[in-house]
């Protein structure tokens, strides 16, 4: 990618992300809304929408439909580690989602979360670090889990959890210019996310008008934790192996 196409790539996403939020915003009445006294995770005493999180995964699809677009040869559709990436993300959405309509038990979304990293490992991406495969799927299962938790944790502030993640995703952009990697549908959805967030924040900032909710944060966490894996943890590997893509 060139700056060109990067710049074009947050503007839009930017734009979209206001608009889109902008018009579940206006025309919500009570699609997500949590309180203080609903869930007890939010530091208010107003009602306010917990549906931001459903931007992300809109503009993360359209981010990897314009990736594919752009370079038809990536052949996105036959790597097994993205295919892992697509339904772990779409699974920790698809649990967020559920846990913001219907306040599900935590068993059941630890269950998914748990689902979500085996997803991860049986594609191929799991912490590589001790020489004992069982033991680095096991730590991965936990940073998986732990990271996705965290980020909802996160979640219970204006603007907190959004910035969090914003900082994270631009520190992996900073890793693989430096480590010279140039793995492209990564990029892309690391831009692309940023500026979804950016826009998102408009409307997330003290005081804050509407939450990313468990649909945001677990999406955003298995992203994290997924980029976490193979630009921390396997970093020497992932830079040491040629351009796939």
């Amino acid at each position: 990618m060139n700056w060109i196409e990067i710049v074009v790539v947050i503007l839009s996403f930017f734009a979209f992300s206001l608009v889109i939020n902008g018009l579940f915003l206006k025309f919500s009445d009570n699609l997500g809304l949590r309180s203080a006294k609903i869930s007890g995770t939010r530091w208010t005493s107003a009602q306010k929408p917990s549906f931001g999180g459903i931007t992300f995964y809109i503009l993360f699809l359209i981010s990897v439909i314009a990736y594919s677009m752009i370079d038809p040869f990536a052949s996105l559709g036959r790597n097994i580690e993205f295919l892992g990436l697509m339904l772990a993300v779409s699974i920790a959405f698809v649990a967020g989602l559920f846990d913001d309509a219907f306040n599900t038990r935590p068993l059941i979304k630890l269950a998914l979360q748990i689902l979500a990293a085996a997803v991860l490992v049986f594609s191929g991406t799991y912490i590589q670090i001790s020489g004992n495969q069982i033991a680095d799927v096991a730590l991965t299962f936990v940073w998986v889990i732990g990271i996705m938790n965290s980020i909802n944790l996160l979640d219970n502030m204006d603007a907190i959890s959004s910035s969090v993640v914003v900082f994270i995703l631009s520190c992996f952009l900073v890793i693989m210019q430096l480590n010279g990697i140039e793995d492209g549908p990564y990029l892309f959805i690391s831009f692309g996310l940023i500026a979804a967030i950016g826009g998102f924040l408009f409307f997330n900032w003290h005081p804050s008008k509407l939450f990313m909710g468990d649909t945001g944060s677990m999406f955003l966490g298995s992203v994290v934790a997924f980029l976490g894996i193979k630009y921390g943890w396997n970093l020497k590997m992932n830079a040491a192996e040629p351009d796939v893509w």
